[in-house]
């Protein structure tokens, strides 16, 4: 697979957890030294993935049929990577994600995660 793939493979992986309310799947494709930082409406959230995973998608239902997602763009320069992500439904809520991602060791991790509701 090409570098592109890779890290679209990842950022699936990570919408696959959090539509299926599984945190392990989340975690699973983060650093554990990564930041979520970002916007549900006028309120700034600032978390780790783990909080984040254990707290919002462990706890969250499932989304119904209404969920939806898409990849925007995809940038790989090297060992790092950008990914702008749409989600729509989740949490009752619309949202735009700006995600990092570094490659270690030969495996892509995502590293940031900047959101706002749209």
């Amino acid at each position: 697979m090409s570098a592109e793939a890779d890290v679209i493979a990842v950022i699936e992986r990570y919408v696959e957890g959090a539509a299926k309310a599984d945190p392990d799947a989340v975690k699973a494709v983060c650093h554990e030294s990564a930041l979520f930082r970002g916007f549900i409406g006028d309120e700034l959230t600032i978390t780790t993935p783990a909080e984040y995973a254990d707290t919002v998608v462990a706890a969250a239902p499932a989304p119904g049929g209404d969920y939806k997602h898409q990849i925007h763009s995809v940038v790989v320069t090297g060992d790092i990577a950008s990914v702008t992500l749409d989600e729509q439904g989740y949490l009752g809520f619309n949202f735009r994600d700006n995600f990092g991602l570094v490659k270690v060791r030969g495996t892509w991790k995502i590293v940031s995660k900047v959101f706002t509701t749209v």
